[in-house]
């Protein structure tokens, strides 16, 4: 809109517009100290405005600035401007206490069972679904502890990976009876673990220590086995639709010489992940095949 003052700009739809900034502080300065980014904020809590292309004035009604910034001991992080920082109201969060990890996770399981797995038998059983949120909080402290971006800038773990990794969940098919059911569930379980955490591990000696002191332990809390053992029996294959193949039992359901089947009911899959399948199959198994009813 244009005054008398000049032009200005304000939202469109609404009395306040609110403009978010993620990681502020992931922007290089130049060699002079200064950030183009952080200045031109600034400019705008400070005058109320800017200057456009043409060096006129061009003042800004009715906006909010919210940032937030990355933190960390990893490089690319970069110290704010003190004079930036003054006209700031600073808000700072540390991370949850492990009993609030616990009950936000608690939740999300809960909620996971009741709509996704409804059959399934840990739904009669308070202690078990609490056992796994608890899991997976002992699990991601003791990474956090074992594992940190001075090792490797990438060793970044956040609450974030507890909710990809409940997320992850969802893709199983665990809709089974008995004990079966509890075993194929705590399978899917570390499974998501070590597709989050291990994988991101660069040694051999850093994965062998994550499995053998921060996995296994609480894996045998539920009479499982370790995670080297549970992966030798078990070939899992993630993507839209998730499930586990048992290579002993396929292997005895070979029906034609040394050619394996496998049969899979009621999946809806797209060609190229019917050809991932295939092949990793081919792999496993000389002549096998995947047969969709």
């Amino acid at each position: 809109m244009s005054k008398n003052s000049g032009r200005v700009y304000k939202s469109k739809d609404g009395e306040r517009l609110i403009l978010y900034v993620k990681g502020v502080n992931l922007v290089k300065p130049d060699k002079w100290g200064t950030c183009q980014l952080v200045e031109f904020l600034q400019q705008i809590i400070s005058y109320d405005g800017i200057y456009d292309k043409n060096l006129e004035w061009v003042g800004i009604r009715g906006i909010q600035i919210v940032a937030s910034i990355t933190v960390g001991s990893s490089g690319g992080l970069y110290t704010l401007s003190p004079r930036f920082i003054s006209r700031l109201r600073v808000c700072t969060m540390t991370q949850p206490e492990p009993d609030q990890f616990f009950t936000i996770c608690n939740n999300y399981l809960s909620s996971l069972f009741q709509n996704c797995m409804s059959e399934h038998p840990i739904t009669k059983r308070a202690e078990a679904i609490e056992s796994i949120p608890r899991g997976m909080v002992t699990v991601y402290k003791e990474v956090r502890n074992a594992f940190t971006p001075v090792q490797q800038s990438h060793y970044q773990f956040t609450p974030r990976d507890l909710t990809k990794w409940v997320l992850g969940l969802m893709r199983y098919d665990v809709q089974k009876n008995g004990e079966e059911g509890m075993k194929d569930l705590y399978n899917a379980w570390a499974f998501e673990c070590c597709r989050i955490y291990r994988d991101k591990l660069v040694s051999p000696e850093e994965k062998t220590k994550f499995d053998e002191t921060i996995v296994s332990p609480v894996l045998s809390q539920w009479s499982m086995p370790n995670v080297k053992s549970l992966f030798e029996e078990t070939c899992w294959i993630s993507g839209p639709a998730c499930f586990i193949i048992n290579s002993s039992a396929v292997q005895m359901s070979a029906v034609e010489g040394n050619k394996v089947f496998l049969v899979v009911e009621d999946f809806q899959l797209d060609k190229v992940f019917l050809d991932m399948l295939n092949s990793l199959l081919a792999f496993l198994w000389r002549d096998s095949w995947l047969v969709f009813t």
